[in-house]
């Protein structure tokens, strides 16, 4: 008898801890308390409007699953073509990369210049570098008044 006075006295804990829980949880999703205004002391409310976030595409030549090599795109042979001028320039290392384009126009280059890698615009200026023109195949910069075009490696 002993044994049925404890678990009686156990299933009424049980039932009073979770009805106890119930309506707690009843009287806080009722909604019947609003929020007093008249405490808060000469402040306004004001929104904000959430600017959306520049969003980027990689673009990647992937690989091939089987032989595990790189696709080669095929090369434009037009576009690998520099121009030259009677006085050479001491180039910097240039090594293009790859292209990053995301919404809004925001189209980034990744150019490798004395080994340091930048994410560039056209127009933007780095180490003397000027970015004229590019696409996912080739980019063309000026440095020094000259023009040369590197392709994607």
């Amino acid at each position: 008898m002993k044994v049925n006075k404890t678990t009686y006295l156990l299933l009424v804990v049980v039932l009073g801890i979770w009805g106890y829980f119930i309506v707690s949880l009843v009287s806080d999703l009722s909604g019947d308390d609003a929020l007093d205004t008249s405490s808060l002391k000469g402040g306004t409310i004001t929104t904000y409007e959430s600017k959306e976030k520049e969003r980027f595409e990689l673009i990647e030549n992937p690989r091939d699953p089987f032989f595990g090599t790189m696709n080669e795109a095929p090369k434009n042979t037009s576009a690998a073509k520099t121009q030259s001028t009677s006085t050479k320039a001491n180039w910097p290392s240039i090594i293009y990369k790859g292209k990053v384009s995301g919404s809004k126009n925001a189209t980034r280059y990744i150019l490798a210049i004395n080994g340091k890698e930048y994410l560039v615009t056209k127009g933007q200026v780095i180490t003397d570098v000027t970015l004229i023109s590019g696409d996912t195949e080739a980019v063309k910069v000026r440095f020094e008044g000259q023009t040369k075009t590197f392709a994607k490696q």
